[in-house]
């Protein structure tokens, strides 16, 4: 499924097939996906929940709006993120955060194998958030 959007905002829930959105100057909130997502945003904030651990790889890329990920607490996944006039912050133990440049990052894995969640925003902050 292939969604655009300019000056109107995103709003997914509960959707099976793979994810591309394309939004411009509103936000994008996606609720248990049970797929792949692909997300390019600006001026923005953008929302990804999920009900399950996720089980099929994200992409997300954000300029001027913040990124967070709801994620269940016993959810296995390898991350790669990162922001460049930012702040990043994680509530997942054991990930490596490192805000000592410009740009801030958090990276590693969470659990047992899973799928790769890589996240790159500018101008706005990165949040991983537990669920349940």
């Amino acid at each position: 499924m292939t969604i655009t959007g300019r000056n109107n905002s995103v709003d997914l829930q509960h959707i099976e097939g793979d994810i591309r959105a394309d939004s411009s100057y509103q936000n994008v909130t996606i609720k248990d996906p049970i797929c792949a997502v692909t997300v390019t945003s600006r001026n923005g904030d953008l929302l990804l929940s999920f009900d399950k651990a996720p089980q099929k790889d994200v992409s997300i890329a954000a300029r001027y709006g913040n990124v967070t990920l709801e994620i269940p607490s016993g959810a296995a996944f390898n991350i790669d993120a990162h922001t460049q006039y930012g702040d990043v912050d994680s509530e997942f133990e054991g990930l490596s955060i490192d805000r000592s440049n410009r740009e801030k990052s958090v990276r590693g894995q969470f659990g047992q194998a899973g799928p790769h969640l890589a996240i790159s925003t500018r101008n706005g902050n990165i949040r991983l958030n537990k669920r349940g």
